[in-house]
């Protein structure tokens, strides 16, 4: 006879572990190994990796599939976000050290952050972001979640701080 565990009910859904975002802390000379490499892999043969929209209350969550071999980089972020990977194997690092990262995987990044990375294997990865407003629209979106370099968002900053 097997035995089986089961968990049904009678959880504190307030246990476990608590990870926070912590601020994003690599220097100007690592943020520009990311901006060359985006720059050399621009010169390749681009692929266009499927992308998928998801929306809730307050919420919009970005599906990314990367398939084995490619290489990608992503934007600078302009938000705070919970990254998860459901599938895969990545290869990922964002100036300061390289890791590897297994599915399934959960972690915050931080507003200023801008990764590059390697599917070692078929990989759905996601990014988490709070929309309060609700908003929808893909390009507005776009343009309040993600900028291309860390300059863009240092300004865009300039530009929230109270005058």
């Amino acid at each position: 006879m097997s035995h089986a565990l089961a968990v049904y009910g009678g959880l504190d859904p307030m246990k476990g572990e608590v990870f926070t975002v912590q601020p994003q802390s690599v220097g100007p000379e690592k943020r520009v190994a990311i901006q060359r490499l985006q720059a050399e892999i621009a010169a390749l043969p681009q692929y266009e990796c499927t992308v998928r929209h998801y929306f809730a209350d307050g919420l919009y969550v970005r599906e990314i599939h990367i398939p084995a071999g490619v290489v990608i980089v992503g934007y600078t972020h302009r938000q705070d976000c919970i990254s998860v990977m459901v599938q895969g194997v990545l290869a990922i690092h964002d100036g300061g050290e390289a890791v590897m990262l297994q599915a399934p995987k959960t972690v915050p990044c931080a507003k200023g952050t801008k990764k590059a990375g390697l599917a070692i294997e078929y990989t759905i990865y996601l990014d988490c972001y709070s929309v309060p407003d609700n908003e929808r629209d893909l390009d507005r979106l776009a343009a309040r979640l993600f900028c291309d370099t860390y300059e863009q968002f240092v300004e865009g900053e300039k530009l929230c701080l109270p005058q």
